[in-house]
């Protein structure tokens, strides 16, 4: 039996009859602030297995919710939880919106307790039992400062964002079975130090952040740093022999892991805003699939054969050469090197993987007046597109030399306002216009100069609203 309470904005109590004792589901949601009590006979309820309260004035729970399994309470503004009794079976608990929630001191008996979510609250520590717990979860509590984790032998899941107050992990016991540890906006300087089968690492925008003892990574597939500007080393990091993926952006690294020189597991390395980076490792150049390197001062990419994702924006000072890019290369992202690059650059021009790309995009390259001749070698290209070009006014003629070509997106391009002709534009499938208005006022459906000749194309969006659909056609061409 189940029972579900919502919308009734007049009731302010609710009691609940002995001989509804059976009751398994009681969902209390949304009902007017007004309602403070949740009468006693909600403990009469032995086999209630679930309590979900939403936007509830209630200050307290029913004493007695022993057989309790799951217990979600969300938006109760005035919910202390001064009595929570005995949950010895409980094995979920979500607390949301609860500002007036400070304290875990009255709950008893939850050992059985495997998942923890706790967000927007004022608690300032956790639980102490935490034993079975395997998720936990918190978010938006300003007041955490957890000065006590206790044992944590359970643990898998760890997840806090935006916990400034919290500084530390020192006090965190026994948490060697965790596999994925995600901390963002928090005031920590340092990592918990049993790491040893963590799979998945995420930090972003912890600015006291410094590196410290990161201890034995040897279960460690992908590490994400974003945001820590004080963070100026790895070289504190072991193991890392499982790395698939690094991840690391607007740090004040100089130099990545010199580790990464025998991980030959590794495959997508993304290198994006660290201006003061200037030692790149070697790479073990027959794995590493993707990379990108946003704003660094000194990029290599020689060597690295395996390469079939690349990206490049704004390294000034980037060595490579034709020769040691990849034969097999398909996707490339490419914006201007550095202010003084006028042109297509030489060493891409005659690259080996000319007959294997087949998705190119040229970002941001305002001196440009006109796309690249040098574009029709790519004779495998699928997908094309013109992103922040402000300098072109009209699309070449020779697109139709691209017999590949499935789809075109044309983004940001202030002065584009002409298309080549139809037959140059016969091979495409999706065609994709977002903030140009000069073109977008020419392509309007039957009245725009240019629309007689896009509209052959099966699909058509312009500033995210398709304009035409064809039912069997695939978006990818």
């Amino acid at each position: 039996m189940s029972l579900e309470i919502g919308n009734c904005p007049d009731l302010v109590s609710i009691s609940i009859s002995a001989h509804q004792e059976c009751m398994g589901l009681l969902q209390v949601f949304p009902l007017t602030p007004d309602i403070v009590i949740l009468y006693e006979g909600v403990a009469s309820l032995r086999r209630l297995r679930c309590l979900v309260m939403s936007k509830c004035g209630v200050e307290n729970l029913p004493k007695r919710l022993e057989s309790c399994e799951e217990l979600v309470i969300s938006n109760c503004p005035n919910l202390r939880g001064d009595c929570w009794g005995d949950l010895h079976s409980l094995t979920k608990l979500e607390i949301e919106n609860c500002p007036k929630f400070s304290s875990w001191v009255s709950i008893q008996g939850a050992a059985s307790l495997r998942r923890l979510v706790v967000s927007s609250c004022g608690v300032e520590n956790l639980p102490k039992q935490l034993e079975s717990c395997e998720e936990l979860i918190i978010s938006n509590c300003p007041n955490l400062r957890s000065d006590y984790w206790g044992e944590l032998h359970s643990l898998t899941r760890l997840e806090i964002e935006n916990c400034p107050n919290l500084t530390s992990f020192a006090s965190m016991q026994g948490a060697a079975s965790l596999r994925r540890l995600v901390v963002s906006s928090c005031g920590v300087e340092d990592l918990p130090k049993r790491l040893e089968l963590c799979e998945e690492l995420i930090i972003s925008n912890c600015r006291n952040l410094r590196g410290g003892y990161w201890g034995d990574l040897r279960s460690l597939t992908k590490l994400e740093i974003e945001k820590c500007p004080n963070l100026k080393s790895f070289a504190t990091i072991h193991g890392a022999a499982s790395l698939r993926r690094l991840v690391v952006s607007s740090c004040g690294v100089k130099s990545l892991p010199a580790a990464l020189r025998s991980r030959t597991s590794l495959k997508e390395l993304e290198i994006l805003d660290c201006p003061k980076l200037i030692v790149m490792p070697d790479l073990p150049g027959h794995s590493l699939t993707r990379l990108q390197c946003y704003e660094l001062s000194q990029p290599d990419l020689r060597g690295l054969l395996s390469l079939t994702e690349l990206s490049i924006k704004n390294c000034p000072q980037l060595r490579c050469t034709s020769e040691s890019l990849p034969d097999g290369l398909k996707t490339l992202v490419i914006s201007p090197f550095c202010e003084e690059l006028q042109s297509f650059p030489t060493f891409i021009s005659y690259a080996r993987f000319q007959h294997s790309l087949e998705r190119l995009e040229l970002c941001g390259w305002a001196i440009l007046n006109s796309l690249p001749e040098e574009i029709q070698r790519f004779t495998a290209i699928r997908f094309l597109c013109i992103n922040k070009c402000d300098g072109i006014l009209a699309l070449p003629e020779w697109l139709g030399n691209l017999f590949s070509l499935r789809s075109l997106t044309v983004d940001n391009c202030e002065k584009l306002e002409y298309f080549p002709t139809a037959e140059a534009m016969g091979s495409l499938t999706k065609l994709e216009i977002c903030d140009c208005p000069a073109l977008q006022e020419r392509c309007a459906e039957y009245t725009g100069t240019e629309w007689f000749k896009i509209a052959h194309i099966p699909i058509i969006q312009i500033d995210g609203e398709y304009i035409r659909w064809r039912e069997g056609i695939r978006e990818d061409g």
